[in-house]
């Protein structure tokens, strides 16, 4: 049997540490979320546009103040134009603005955009007009059928 040499040594070692840093690539946790603070609004609010024009349904993450009071939650996001996130908190609609926010629900310190899931798909139906629940109840089984 042969002799490792230095050489051999040294492309053995190489070949280990390539192979450890791909499977580490593959196997690490993905993080899909985003966080900005209150001063990047307009970076947030372009990508969670980016995030609702795919479909995906979109989550905020917020600490900041609600009407001059602290606020720490979750909101829904449906819209997201210019520098103000517009979602929905405790069955209410809320608008979202950054620090220096004044005409806005909630100023916002921090913020973590979390994409939920898998995306929605848009489907728009005709008017349906029936006399009873039962017709109803048929052309919607058949429609979606």
């Amino acid at each position: 049997m042969k002799k490792l040499g230095l050489i051999d040594i040294l492309v053995i070692l190489s070949i280990i540490t390539a192979s450890v840093a791909l499977a580490y690539k593959f196997f690490e946790p993905k993080n899909d979320k985003y966080e900005f603070s209150g001063d990047e609004i307009y970076k947030c609010s372009w990508i969670a546009n980016q995030i609702l024009n795919k479909g995906f349904p979109l989550k905020a993450y917020v600490v900041g103040k609600y009407h001059n009071r602290d606020f720490n939650g979750t909101v829904i996001i449906y819209k997201a134009i210019g520098g103000r996130l517009y979602g929905i908190y405790n069955n209410e609609t809320v608008t979202i603005g950054g620090r220096l926010a004044y005409k806005e629900d909630i100023r916002a310190e921090k913020i973590i955009l979390i994409p939920v899931g898998n995306a929605i798909i848009l489907k728009n139906l005709n008017p349906i007009k029936t006399k009873n629940f039962t017709e109803l109840y048929k052309k919607l089984d058949s429609y979606l059928s």
